[in-house]
Formats: C-alpha cells, structure tokens, sequence
C-alpha cells in the first residue's frame, strides 16, 4: 500500500490553495507512488519504537488487490509537489515522536495543572498550551465511556469489581488525578502502572490463548 507523510500531505494541500482560480476544479491524487507491505510496516514500526508488535499472518482476504499506489504525476506536474518524506521510516518516526509528546503532556498534566505540548521537525515547530482542567473537561465523556466499559468488562468475566485481584494502568489518560480517584474508587489498592506497550501485548497473548485453546 501507499503511505505518504502527514507534513506532505499537508504541503500539497497548500499548495493547491495557493493556484486555485475562481469556477476551476482540479483533483489530485497524493501518494508517494511506491508500496509498502503490511511486513515492512510492521518491521519498521518494530525498529523504531523498540517494542515488540505482534501479528498473524492470515491468507489475503477476498478482493484485495496485491498492490495499490497512488500515481501523484498531475500534483507534480501542475503543483510543484513532490514528497519530502517519502520514507516509511520518516513517516512512523515522526508519527511515533507526536505519540510520545503526546503522552508525556498527558503525564505531566497528571502531577501539573498546566504544561506545554511540544514537536519540532524541520518547517513545524508547535508549542501549545495545555491546562489539566481544560483537558479532563475535553475528555470527561471519554472517560466515563471507558468506566463503562471497565464495568462491563468485569462483569462478562462474572466478577465483581472487588474480586479484581490488580489493575495495570499504562499512562496517559489513566494518570489524570480525576481518573485515578475513580479507579481507586472501583479498585482500591490494587492499581498499578506498567508499560503500555508490554501490558497490552501481554494481554492480547493472554486473551488470544484462551481463545485458541477453546
């Protein structure tokens, strides 16, 4: 499949604003017109963030073409475009570094009432405030969805709240001060952080061995 770069895709839109002309439609295709299969997705994503990343190789599905790409030759053309970032490495690279600036403003949110979300790569530099109030007012919802699904979680499992030995909380969200009271509430004494990486991959395994096993 065809990849391209967010900041690529970003840079083409721009351009085409800047030669737009009244009663014109163009379309474009935006691509780096080269494929990438799901294996070196995988691999690559495995060399950059340095975590493990399970799979199953399972037979191609029904109509799935073997190949597909993106012929961006009019964008060139007519938009000067081409991409910068045409790389898979670059691509889940920057990808991963947002993901991580992402969560350690959502940590530091958890002991701070404000931080800044910070990202520079060459031609984007973001420094954005963030308030802790603000934030958990964006997500209460979220939050109360993901109580929800907890709830219903223990209770497909036939247990009560209570007879959950340990809960692994693996960062982010689950740092805030307004959820870890409300886990506390559900599950006093028997939070604990991990990994979200390996917790979740561990879970997956444990889950995926007993659906096999059955």
């Amino acid at each position: 499949r065809d990849y391209i770069h967010v900041s690529d895709l970003a840079a083409a839109h721009l351009r085409a604003l800047s030669t737009m002309e009244p009663g014109t439609h163009r379309v474009f295709n935006l691509g780096n017109g080269t494929g990438f299969s799901n294996r070196q997705v995988v691999d690559v994503v495995r060399e950059v963030t340095g975590h493990p990343v399970p799979t199953e190789v399972a037979p191609r599905r029904g109509g799935d073409p073997a190949a597909l790409v993106a012929s961006s030759d009019r964008a060139r053309t007519e938009l000067g475009w081409t991409p910068a970032k045409p790389g898979l490495t670059d691509i889940v690279a920057d990808a991963w570094e947002f993901y991580r600036a992402i969560e350690e403003a959502k940590i530091r949110l958890s002991t701070e009432d404000s931080t800044q979300l910070r990202f520079s790569r060459p031609g984007l530099r973001l420094d954005v405030p963030l308030l802790r109030a603000h934030f958990e007012a964006v997500i209460r919802d979220d939050l109360a969805v993901v109580e929800r699904c907890l709830l219903r979680a223990v209770a497909e499992a036939s247990l009560e709240p209570e007879q959950v030995d340990h809960v692994l909380r693996t960062g982010g969200s689950s740092r805030l001060p307004s959820f870890q009271a409300r886990l506390e509430t559900l599950f006093p004494g028997r939070v604990t952080d991990r990994d979200a990486f390996t917790a979740v991959a561990k879970g997956l395994g444990a889950r995926a061995g007993e659906l096999w096993a059955s």
